[in-house]
């Protein structure tokens, strides 16, 4: 696994381990054959992202899709806790409303086809479900979001 040389705090210990920067992403698999990158956001960054940061992501987009890249953005927070986000305990500096981001979310779906965002849980099931889809092959065809959600992975 290829871990970009921003990550501070790597998931990542039983696989051996390459340490190089990365354009678009936090980790990928080698051989990268299917071109896909992993994006790693506990739910104050996917906040940050999607507001103040969404320019950037944008273009990290473009650049990703130009390359014929793949990111799947992984979110260390239930589905749920995205809709009540200005109520949590953890996330009551967040300024910008829930709809807004996820609405910001989707104007991204529309635009860009290299990407989905999947919200995960906490740390130990997000390790989990990267785990899962290292080892999938035709990544990319599935809506990993509706897998996770009814059990399948």
């Amino acid at each position: 696994i290829i871990i970009d040389t921003r990550e501070a705090n790597p998931y990542f210990h039983n696989y051996p381990l390459e340490i190089k920067k990365l354009d678009w992403a936090d980790y990928c698999v080698i051989p990268n054959d299917q071109n896909v990158f992993f994006e790693k956001k506990e739910i104050s960054d996917f906040a940050g992202t999607m507001s103040g940061g969404f320019d950037r992501f944008r273009r990290e987009l473009q650049r990703a899709k130009d390359k014929n890249a793949y990111i799947i953005v992984i979110i260390e927070a239930e589905y749920n806790q995205l809709l009540s986000i200005n109520h949590l305990p953890h996330t009551k500096f967040i300024k910008a409303k829930a709809d807004f981001l996820l609405h910001r979310t989707r104007d991204l779906y529309l635009e860009f086809d290299n990407f989905q965002m999947v919200a995960c849980g906490n740390k130990t099931k997000t390790i989990e479900i990267i785990n899962k889809l290292l080892k999938m092959d035709n990544i990319k065809n599935y809506d990993i979001q509706f897998l996770l959600d009814s059990s399948i992975i």
